[in-house]
């Protein structure tokens, strides 16, 4: 079952359950894997985007990640994957608990807007409604190295989860999982997640 819900563009959409003392701390042990997560805006509208982990059992925000996109400085941090490209707005890289399931999901999400741009032509925001973001919940191999790529635009939010092999080659394997997460947006311009599975009913 495939669920879409939609956001004001000029709102933001904020998820419950976090707060500003539950930042994510990255596993220290060699079992580790990596996980690059990154943000691209395939038309004029930039979006802002922050995430946080989920806890797979309750489907509710757990840990407080950080920005991707939108940041005041790029993150620096970089952990030796492939396709690695210096720090800059969009990227970031941290580790994460391998051989159990992990997810994250938007903790916000909201258009910048140039307001010059919105006070001169309004009519080119009026209307316009983000599609919500369903993200795959995966079980990290030891040592793996991960990218979660957001593709953002008015009425559409895109994810992708790829896999590298040890030659550094991509493989997307969004598809190959069974479970994922998804931001369902409030009338408060608040958000709640819904996790599912697939099932019969299911629809790419």
């Amino acid at each position: 079952m495939k669920i879409k819900n939609s956001y004001l563009l000029i709102a933001a959409a904020m998820l419950h359950g976090c707060s500003t003392a539950d930042m994510y701390t990255e596993p220290t042990d060699h079992k580790a894997a990596n996980l690059r997560i990154t943000t691209s805006n395939p038309t004029e509208f930039k979006f802002c985007l922050a995430v946080a982990t989920v806890n797979p059992t309750t489907c509710k925000g757990d840990k407080i990640i950080g920005g991707i996109s939108c940041r005041p400085e790029a993150d620096e941090k970089r952990l030796g994957m492939p396709e690695s490209v210096p720090p800059r707005d969009g990227v970031l890289e941290r580790k994460i608990p391998s051989n159990k399931t992990f997810s994250i999901a938007p903790l916000m999400l909201f258009q910048d807007i140039d307001f010059g741009d919105l006070v001169s032509s309004p009519s080119k925001y009026v209307g316009l409604t983000l599609g919500a973001c369903r993200v795959p919940m995966f079980t990290p191999e030891e040592s793996g190295n991960y990218q979660i790529d957001f593709s953002i635009a008015p009425g559409n939010c895109d994810v992708k989860l790829y896999k590298f092999d040890n030659n550094g080659t991509r493989t997307d394997i969004t598809n190959n999982q069974q479970s994922f997460v998804e931001l369902i947006s409030n009338n408060n311009n608040t958000g709640s997640l819904l996790c599912e599975e697939k099932g019969d009913d299911w629809v790419e």
